[in-house]
């Protein structure tokens, strides 16, 4: 009796198993998997948040599209409820690998050409506006958090 109870256990298990096994084999290749950073930090509406906002757009933002690891960069902000302040930086790499790697030469190239030369008016703004971001995205605090993304569930 335990053997045939044993015998129809493994086919029940071989007909539920198997069309999935099939299917996989049917699509071949695993799909393409990303990774996606979301880093969430606060700042308050106000002349420092403008500020704050204006240094990730004049550096942060050009930075990730210069880095040839980020596959796509998005600047979030608060849109409706009860936190206004929160904003969120959403970053796409192919790989952990694209993750971890700097971006080297073409962020340097780009820093070079575009932050401003000490004691001129323009790195006086870039102070403030980096003095900001200082406070409320590493002295605030943020998080980050990575998630693994299936792209053949994506919409492209």
């Amino acid at each position: 009796m335990k053997a045939a109870r044993l015998l129809l256990a493994l086919a029940v298990a071989l007909v539920l198993v198997a069309p999935t096994v099939l299917v996989a084999q049917d699509q071949g290749q695993a799909p393409e998997v990303r990774v996606m950073q979301v880093t969430t930090f606060h700042a308050p509406q106000g002349e420092e948040r403008q500020k704050m906002m204006q240094f990730i757009n004049r550096v942060i933002a050009p930075q990730a599209r210069n880095n040839p690891h980020v596959l796509s960069y998005r600047v979030a902000t608060h849109y409706y409820g009860a936190n206004s302040t929160e904003i969120k930086l959403i970053t796409e790499y192919a790989d952990w690998t694209s993750v971890e790697a700097p971006c080297g030469e073409p962020c340097q190239t780009w820093a070079e050409a575009n932050i401003p030369a000490e004691g001129t008016p323009e790195r006086a703004e870039f102070n403030e506006q980096q003095a900001a971001w200082i406070k409320f995205f590493l002295a605030g605090g943020h998080s980050d958090e990575l998630y693994s993304v299936n792209m053949s569930r994506a919409k492209n």
